[in-house]
């Protein structure tokens, strides 16, 4: 009895265990000496202008990335969402980053940010671009990053 119970558990860890657990985050590091401001949508590229307005105006976002340093970024609360859930609900299997100079955002100015389009970077990716990165990106864009579309301020 004691080791039918034994071959349970295990079997139940294992079917625990996806083969896309590392997929919950994303490595992102600032290279740069700004101060960024991450924010993400899978509407690609249909709404950027509400992506951009929705960031500009929000309190507070999760990642704010310091220069010179790194965070993990992920969808779903508590983890349990990973990224291919959030790769899944996109029409056109691209999810767009948009990175923005926190001075930008903090000065609240909605209309200059689109009007001058003062994003420094957006970069539309796939899971395929994703997994082939092993899960990480950066500001500014490394060579290995050549491999995803990108829309890099002048």
């Amino acid at each position: 009895m004691m080791k039918i119970i034994h071959i349970l558990l295990l079997a139940l860890i294992i079917s625990a265990c996806s083969p896309h657990d590392s997929s919950f985050n994303i490595d992102f590091h600032n290279t740069s000496d700004y101060t960024l401001c991450v924010d993400f949508d899978c509407v690609y590229p249909d709404d950027s202008v509400s992506t951009i307005s929705e960031v500009m105006r929000q309190v507070s976002i999760p990642f704010i990335i310091k220069p010179h340093s790194q965070m993990d970024v992920w969808h779903g609360a508590e983890k349990k969402q990973s990224w291919y859930a959030y790769f899944d609900v996109s029409e056109n299997g691209f999810v767009s980053f948009y990175i923005i100079d926190v001075k930008v955002k903090n000065e609240g100015n909605v209309e200059k940010t689109l009007r001058e389009y003062n994003v420094l970077a957006r970069y539309d990716v796939t899971i395929e671009d994703l997994e082939s990165l092993n899960w990480s990106l950066a500001y500014p864009p490394t060579a290995e990053m050549s491999i995803i579309h990108m829309y890099l301020a002048q």
